[in-house]
This record gives C-alpha cells, sequence and structure tokens, in this order.
C-alpha cells in the first residue's frame, strides 16, 4: 500500500511537469535556422608523447594488438607471428622508442606458476622480436600472472582472452652524459 502510494505521487509530479513544458511560451524564430556543417572525422594519427615532435604522416601506427596462447604453454600461435612482424617493423623504422612487453595467464595455477608462466610467454614474444631484428635493449618483459585479467567470468572463454602477452610502447630512456 505504501509503495503504491508512493509511486501514484511520483506519476503525478511528472504529470505536472509535463503538463507545465507543455504550457511554455513558444516563440517564433526571426532568423531561419542554420545547418551545421558535418564535423571532421577524428584523427587515427597517434597522439605525440610529451616533449616528442609529432611523426611524419607517412608512419603507421604501432599494432599493439594482443597476442594469445593455449593452456599452460607461451608458443607463438602462427597467426600471431604477423601481428608481431608489423610491429617489429614499426619498431626498426628509426623511431626512439622502446617496448614493454607484459605476460598474463588465466586464474588457474598458483600464483607463482602464473608468474613463471606470465615471464615466459613475455619472453617467447621479446624472443620473436629479437629473432626478427629489434634491438633486445629496446625491449623490457613483465609477468603478472593472473592479477589483471580482461575478462572476469570463471569458463574458458574468459581463460583464452586472459592468456596473452600485451605491448606497450614509450619513448626510450636515453642515457644521461
Amino acid at each position: 500500500m505504501f509503495e503504491n502510494r508512493i509511486l501514484a505521487r511520483g506519476l503525478a509530479a511528472l504529470g505536472l511537469l509535463f503538463l507545465g513544458c507543455s504550457h511554455a511560451q513558444q516563440t517564433k524564430p526571426t532568423e531561419p535556422p542554420v545547418s551545421k556543417a558535418p564535423s571532421a572525422p577524428p584523427s587515427t594519427a597517434p597522439t605525440p608523447l610529451v616533449g616528442e615532435t609529432p611523426p611524419p604522416a607517412s608512419v603507421a601506427k604501432a599494432p599493439l594488438d594482443p597476442i594469445h596462447f593455449d593452456f599452460d604453454k607461451y608458443d607463438i600461435h602462427a597467426e600471431d607471428r604477423q601481428s608481431l612482424e608489423a610491429l617489429g617493423a614499426y619498431l626498426e623504422s628509426g623511431l626512439d622508442r622502446a617496448l614493454t612487453i607484459s605476460g598474463h595467464c588465466d586464474e588457474r595455477g598458483t600464483v607463482e606458476y602464473n608468474i613463471a608462466l606470465g615471464d615466459r610467454r613475455a619472453r617467447a614474444a621479446r624472443d620473436f622480436l629479437v629473432r626478427l631484428g629489434v634491438d633486445p635493449g629496446r625491449i623490457k618483459t613483465v609477468s603478472y600472472g593472473e592479477e589483471k585479467p580482461v575478462d572476469l567470468g570463471h569458463n574458458e572463454e574468459a581463460w583464452a582472452k586472459n592468456r596473452r602477452a600485451e605491448f606497450q610502447i614509450e619513448l626510450k630512456q636515453r642515457a644521461q652524459r
């Protein structure tokens, strides 16, 4: 009963609000409406980092899609090799960049085991890039094990998304003289 009274009062107040709006005085525009020009599409060029000069328009955006792994494995899949090759070409394009590769696991296994497996996954991606000619001094690896899942589910679909290596590019740190 009490809920019905609250609901009735809320509906009555809402009705008064709309009723009041319908009696608002309408004015006639003195000028014809101006149509807006379509806005330009957003730029797809990468945003330069602070203190960095923007890259030339001919420089492609870095391919930073994660790669995925099978359960309890750290082998690079054939379908991920093309992505790593594009990343290697980007890193070798003359830009002064460094790469951090983070290894991740699903929730199964012990914390210690998953940290070690995430490390092997990050190093497998690093080793692949080094074989392509990327300077190993430009690549850092880190393992998060199961700490940073992208899918919080507890099923094979979620676990498959969480077994991955991710890539982050930053300005390469120059040695101080």
